[in-house]
């Protein structure tokens, strides 16, 4: 019997709208109509990944929002983009608390911060 593939919870970013949180099925055709083409994925910690359009800066798409790593430098995302779990080499449900600190972070200042 095959395993049913549950929705997942993800926060969505489209450049210009506040993020929001939304419930989706985190299977590849999905990912790539959310994104608009080829998925990439950028880590932001061990457990939390941005999904986004591998393409999305040669395409010139609209800036996002930036991922910045401190002394490491930082990532501006482009285009529309997920920010979802990653477990056990799997996309999943991200983090409850996770979540929020994310959210507050992008509605204040368009930036996630990640400690290292």
């Amino acid at each position: 019997m095959v395993k049913a593939i549950e929705p997942q919870k993800v926060i969505h970013i489209v450049p210009g709208r506040e993020p929001f949180e939304v419930y989706m099925f985190l299977d590849l055709d999905t990912l790539q109509r959310f994104v608009g083409g080829y998925v990439e994925s950028v880590t932001v910690d061990n457990d939390t990944v941005v999904l986004c359009n591998e393409d999305g800066k040669y395409r010139g798409l609209e800036p996002n929002f930036v991922i910045d790593y401190g002394q490491y430098g930082c990532d501006i995302i482009v285009g529309s983009a997920i920010i979802c779990g990653y477990k056990a080499d799997e996309f999943c449900s991200i983090n409850e608390q996770k979540k929020d600190e994310i959210l507050k972070s992008l509605t204040s200042m368009n930036k996630i911060e990640v400690k290292r």
